[in-house]
Parts: structure tokens; C-alpha cells; sequence
């Protein structure tokens, strides 16, 4: 759910912390459908838990994982693609990601180099 990515989590932590304490997938688990590293996983659920220890909102519009797997990216900027993509303008996807439209639209133009 794209509630998940409020301004008090980076995209990673949000995901982490969502699939493992709402989905009850294990770390090495998640590691595998985000293709990162197991102790990057536990690390940042850690930290999430730290800076957000209430349980996610999960209301809203609903990304695919597979939109957020790209290793090659991060998940803030696989997001950004993926909704940008599905035609949404650097505006509507700051307001959903509760992010500067600025700082939206750098990420964005970031990955296209």
C-alpha cells in the first residue's frame, strides 16, 4: 500500500517493516523478493521499528513488489519510476509519497541517466 511510505521511514524501512510485520515474512524471505542483502533487511527493520514502532497504515493505492525489486535501484527510485510510468505527474507522486515534488522529480531524472 502506498500509505506505507510516510515521511518518518526511508522507502526501504517502510517496505521492510511492512512485508515483515504485516505480510509475517521472515527477513531471508524478504531479502529474496527485494534482492538485497539478509543483514540489509534486518538492519532496516530494526531501524523502522526504532523510528516507527505503531503498525503501518495500509490504506490506498497498492504497488506491486515486482514494481520495487530493480537491485539496481533503490526502492525510492524504483517507485518513483514505477509510478511515474503508470502516468502520474512528479506532483500527485510527491503528494502520495509525502516527499518535496523537488526531490521527486531529481530522483526521477537521476535514474534516467
Amino acid at each position: 500500500p502506498i500509505a506505507i511510505f510516510d515521511n518518518t521511514l526511508g522507502a526501504l524501512e517502510a517496505v521492510c517493516k511492512y512485508l515483515h510485520e504485516e505480510r509475517k515474512l521472515r527477513y531471508a524471505e524478504i531479502a529474496r523478493l527485494l534482492q538485497r542483502d539478509e543483514r540489509t533487511i534486518w538492519t532496516a527493520c530494526n531501524k523502522a521499528v526504532k523510528k516507527h514502532p505503531l503498525p503501518l497504515e495500509c490504506k490506498g493505492i497498492t504497488i506491486p513488489l515486482s514494481a520495487v525489486c530493480e537491485p539496481r535501484l533503490t526502492i525510492m527510485e524504483s517507485l518513483i519510476i514505477h509510478l511515474k510510468n503508470k502516468g502520474m505527474r512528479y506532483a500527485e507522486i510527491a503528494r502520495l509519497l509525502q516527499r518535496d515534488q523537488r526531490n521527486v522529480r531529481a530522483i526521477a531524472m537521476r535514474t534516467r541517466e
